[in-house]
């Protein structure tokens, strides 16, 4: 977690995945909740106090975020003028606060990612044959020491079901990109796509 005072009107606030991670953050239901969403900005607000000396109290902000591939990048603007809209793709609002959140993704946003850590075999066979619309040429299962692991991207209007239907046969990490990370390393990736199916058919 990096703080850089850009300016008197302008602060920096840089997060890795590992960082975020580290807190058990994520973001993108953090956006879902108005609640928690306004806490969690208000604990960065807070250590940006204690850490650069950036003046909080005097005027109303914007708080733009920039996602990238190993980072996501808040930046605290004191309002001096018109903020440029043109670059807002996501704000929501936030009640009873002096800021506001607006953020522009500087990459193509990545489907949510699934890990199901199964604890047999006919879990996995069970749950692959249940889901067969859902194993398409982005999933990936892998051995890990014994273990099933299967990789899933659904689509966003199906990632509830398939959520919901994964925590029923195994354990579930929703866009852990460490995890997934340290996973891929070390494990056996041996079946992608289609070929999922065939396997979970032998069982």
């Amino acid at each position: 977690m990096k703080f850089e005072k850009l300016s008197s009107d302008r602060l920096q606030i840089t997060l890795t995945f590992d960082d975020m991670n580290s807190h058990d953050i994520d973001f993108h239901r953090l956006c879902d909740n108005k609640e928690n969403l306004n806490r969690f900005i208000t604990f960065l607000l807070i250590k940006a106090k204690k850490d650069t000396d950036f003046d909080l109290f005097n005027g109303q902000f914007v708080i733009r975020v920039l996602q990238g591939s190993n980072e996501i990048i808040f930046t605290i603007i004191r309002i001096t003028g018109p903020v440029d809209k043109t670059e807002i793709i996501k704000k929501p609002s936030i009640e009873n606060a002096k800021y506001r959140l607006v953020e522009k993704k500087i990459e193509p946003s990545t489907p949510d990612s699934l890990l199901i850590q199964f604890e047999s075999k006919e879990d996995f066979a069970s749950f692959a044959l249940n889901m067969i619309d859902h194993i398409r040429s982005d999933s990936a299962l892998y051995d890990d020491d014994g273990t099933y692991c299967l990789l899933l991207k659904p689509a966003s209007s199906e990632m509830s079901k398939v959520y919901l239907t994964a925590t029923e046969f195994g354990t579930v990490y929703r866009n852990d990109n460490v995890r997934t990370i340290l996973m891929e390393g070390r494990s056996q990736k041996i079946a992608e796509g289609t070929s999922i199916l065939t396997i979970a058919n032998l069982f």
